[in-house]
């Protein structure tokens, strides 16, 4: 996983990450197609630095070679 890799770059050991996915698949055309992608973490830091937990995820989604499309949207 993208994110394991970045926080270890970063220093940051997790004890427990999950992710969760629920796309969206959609008819398009003659076939079908995932049109929407959503993950839900949940992770166990002890001890993280929040700005740098939050850089790890930015690299990791930046890095995602999932379409665009499919990319989170800024909340």
């Amino acid at each position: 996983m993208a994110l394991s890799a970045q926080l270890g770059g970063a220093g940051i050991t997790a004890t427990r990450l999950e992710t969760t996915c629920t796309v969206t698949l959609e008819k398009v055309g003659e076939g079908f197609s995932i049109t929407k992608s959503h993950l839900d973490l949940v992770a166990n830091i002890p001890g993280a630095d929040k700005a740098k937990f939050d850089a790890a995820v930015k690299a990791a989604e930046t890095g995602c070679p999932s379409p665009s499309s499919t990319r989170r949207k800024s909340r």
